[in-house]
């Protein structure tokens, strides 16, 4: 059975249980739609043909281009404005799986032991000014003006063909 919004808000309003925001049932719809692009922490998406500003709903970690998304969209003949007047964007609320993407998350997380397993094909980590890595004692720390250092109880390194150590001076011990 379909229940039209109009109605529910009349009788709402005849009960004196009218909401705060007389017409908020009605003035958003949940609409499929394709992202276009993603700008400045927004997405552009096209649904019935037209373009729109979308903003992500906090459980939508992010989109791509080409994803297949459900947003929030003003009703036809309603604009969505927030207390200031100010026009709200469209809200994606959910996100299908891009693409070729794999049916599950590259990443595990075991909220018991805190263990955070990643299976991908590349970590590209970039630090502004440093990357620290820590387990226990042992520390490997990268700086932005290239240097390396590796503090550890024991380090053993090992290769199956050529091991080389370059460097402007090498000092053992």
């Amino acid at each position: 059975m379909k229940t039209d919004l109009r109605v529910l808000r009349a009788s709402g309003e005849a009960a004196g249980t009218a909401s705060a925001q007389p017409h908020a049932g009605a003035a958003f719809g949940l609409l499929p739609a394709q992202v276009l692009r993603v700008e400045h922490g927004e997405a552009v998406i096209l649904c019935h043909g037209r373009e729109w500003r979308a903003a992500l709903a906090s459980q939508v970690p992010g989109v791509i281009t080409g994803q297949s998304v459900l947003a929030a969209l003003p009703a036809e003949g309603q604009e969505g404005t927030n207390g200031n007047g100010a026009a709200l964007p469209a809200l994606i609320v959910a996100a299908w799986p891009a693409p070729g993407a794999p049916a599950c998350p590259p990443w595990q997380f075991d909220r018991d032991t805190g263990s955070l397993a990643l299976e991908v094909a590349q970590i590209d980590l970039a630090a502004v000014g440093r990357v620290v890595l820590r387990c226990g004692d042992t520390r490997m720390q990268f700086e932005k003006d290239g240097s390396v250092e590796t503090r550890a109880h024991q380090i053993t390194s090992a290769a199956i063909e050529t091991h080389r150590i370059e460097g402007g001076s090498i000092e053992l011990n």
